[in-house]
Order: C-alpha cells, then structure tokens, then sequence
C-alpha cells in the first residue's frame, strides 16, 4: 500500500467543454450582445467619466457624448465595433480577459460581478473571434479559435500583436464567424433584430440620451425613457443611479 504521502493530488480543475456548455446554457443570445454592449459602456465610463444620472430630467444642459455603438450581423458573422475609449494592452493581459474577477475586484463600481460577460458572449455565438482594440497610446489584437483553445491546458488568449500606436480616439472592435447553427438562425430573422433594438432602447435609455449613439442591423436606437420636468413649485427628489446599480428591463 502506497504511503498517503506519496500519493498524487486528486485533479479537480474543471474541463474547458464542461465550462462553456454551463457558462451559456442559462443565457439567452440578446443577453450576451446586451452583455457586449456593456463592455462598451464600461469603457467610456472609464475613459470619459460619463455620468448618465445628470440627464434624468428633460432640458438638461448636463455635458454629452459623441461615442457610438454599432452592432450588426447577418447569418455569417456578428460585429460589434464602438469609439468608447478603447482598452489598454495591460487591461487585456491581468483583467479584461479573466474567467471571473477575483474577489477583491467586485467592489468596484462597473458592469459584471464575476466578470464573465464578454467571454461567454465569445462562446454562445460562434467558434472564431477576432478582438481589435486600442486607446490613444497603443493597440492590440487578440484571435481566438475556441476549439483549439478548448484541447489546450493553458486558460490564456495569447496576443495575435500588441505595440505602441498614436490614436485621435480609442475603441474596440469584436468580430465572431464560424456561428452555432442555432445562432444563424436567429440572426437571420428580422423579429430578432427588432427585439434587440428595442431593448437596446430601454436598457441604455439614460446613455442614449447622454449622446452615445447605439445602432443595431442598421437602425439607430432612440431612448425609450418618461421625460422628467421640474417647475419652481414643483422639484424632482433628486435620484443618484450608479450604472453598476441597473437592473436590465
């Protein structure tokens, strides 16, 4: 009998196929692009320091955005390409690629708790991906082929470049092809697409009216949002949302 010392250690790290199929079994497809658009979001806060509360009230002269979103597919390929500040080259190596934010990184005022959104977005549409990102300062590209990285061991996206480049503005641009069937599919149908505006419509209403323009399949989104007017006898509680605060309609 072997001493309990010289025994191996029992493995109990999970399969790359197993993760994947539980990371987007419970998702719905406009989930993940809604979850996409966030990270754009979540740029150009970053970046610009928006703050979407200052126009809850109509006639606002609060200070707006010129950022803009733009997502489009067809039922070949999705993309997804915004101006919102863009993410740096160390962002991409230590956080932005993480399956999971450790948890001194939740308090953070931001988007996702666990930080899995963009990834699962990744898997739930298609096998290939292309990210494209760079700041004022520099620039990277990352391209992932899903099922190869799901028969490697490493949990790593290595960089397809990244290097020093002067930009006037910075901005991502995420591109997916070889698309699950069930996915065509549903980018095919024009029901979908309108579905997916019109969320975009309520879920981004306060953005939408600080100036980012969000287009999807080509329409431009308008912020679906009651107008609230004050009067010198009549004055609105004041309301301070944090965007990490939202609920999603």
């Amino acid at each position: 009998m072997n001493n309990n010392n010289d025994l191996l250690p029992a493995k109990a790290e999970p399969s790359k196929a197993f993760f994947i199929e539980m990371l987007t079994r419970d998702i719905s497809l406009s989930d993940c692009i809604l979850d996409l658009a966030d990270n754009s979001i979540h740029c150009l806060i970053a970046s610009s320091g928006l703050d979407v509360s200052e126009h809850l009230f109509s006639g606002t002269k609060a200070r707006k955005t010129s950022a803009n979103i733009v997502i489009d597919f067809d039922g070949k390929s999705f993309r997804v390409k915004d101006t919102c500040g863009g993410i740096s080259i160390e962002e991409a190596t230590n956080q932005v690629f993480l399956l999971g934010n450790p948890v001194t990184e939740r308090n953070r005022a931001g988007l996702g708790v666990y930080g899995i959104g963009m990834k699962r977005a990744f898997f739930k549409i298609g096998k290939q991906v292309s990210i494209v990102s760079h700041t004022t300062d520099e620039e990277f590209k990352i391209d992932i082929d899903v099922d190869k990285w799901k028969n490697t061991a490493k949990w790593e996206f290595p960089f397809t470049y990244a290097r020093p480049k002067k930009s006037a503005t910075g901005g991502t641009q995420i591109e997916v092809t070889g698309l699950h069937d069930s996915v065509s599919d549903q980018f095919a149908s024009k029901a979908f697409s309108t579905i997916l505006g019109e969320r975009a419509s309520r879920v981004y209403a306060l953005f939408l009216k600080a100036g980012v323009q969000i287009t999807v399949a080509g329409v431009q989104a308008k912020p679906d949002i009651p107008e609230l007017a004050e009067s010198k006898d009549l004055r609105c509680f004041p309301l301070w949302l944090r965007f990490s605060d939202w609920s999603r309609v």
